[in-house]
């Protein structure tokens, strides 16, 4: 049995018996109350009709990254790799933002990047990776990147994002 000691802001120290249970309680108690917490003013977005694909094989990512993008009103799909991604945009679906990730199996957000801007797509797409060497970097914007913030996403840097790209400019 693995346990997990988890300690909160509030000084709580819990134990959790196995890693569902871990990430079940991280995402509905932690990271997106640390999250929320931390923004401040949140915009509301949802008469832009901004649109958003999420694109990260991880789980706990995929979750955080939805409800951010949910808390600020934008609809938004999440899919687990980067030829998922392509196969979206092949079925005729269009996003305003991508949100990628850098390292996932079958196709990574490099490849995934280049194959969609040589498709023609021109959502704007966000590199969101905790690879953030120079080069790794270098690489994804070359690839065809509008932006790019290191993990963990926040509303603050997704905002960042939005204001880099022209879709929020209010101060």
């Amino acid at each position: 049995m693995i346990l997990f000691l988890c300690y909160i802001t509030t000084g709580l120290l819990l134990l959790i018996r196995d890693c569902n249970e871990f990430l079940s309680f991280c995402h509905k108690h932690i990271f997106l109350e640390v999250f929320f917490a931390m923004a401040g003013e949140v915009p509301n977005l949802a008469e832009s009709k901004l649109t958003a694909l999420v694109v990260d094989d991880n789980f706990v990512n995929q979750s955080i990254h939805h409800k951010l993008l949910d808390r600020l009103g934008i609809k938004n799909d999440v899919v687990c790799n980067g030829q998922e991604a392509v196969d979206v945009h092949c079925s005729g679906r269009n996003y305003d933002l991508i949100l990628m990730d850098m390292d996932m199996p079958i196709m990574n957000g490099i490849q995934a990047t280049k194959r969609l801007r040589e498709m023609g797509i021109e959502s704007k797409i966000a590199g969101v990776t905790t690879r953030a060497e120079e080069e790794e970097v270098k690489e994804f914007m070359e690839a065809g990147l509008n932006d790019f913030q290191e993990k963990p996403l926040t509303i603050s840097k997704l905002v960042s994002i939005l204001r880099n790209l022209d879709f929020y400019v209010q101060a």
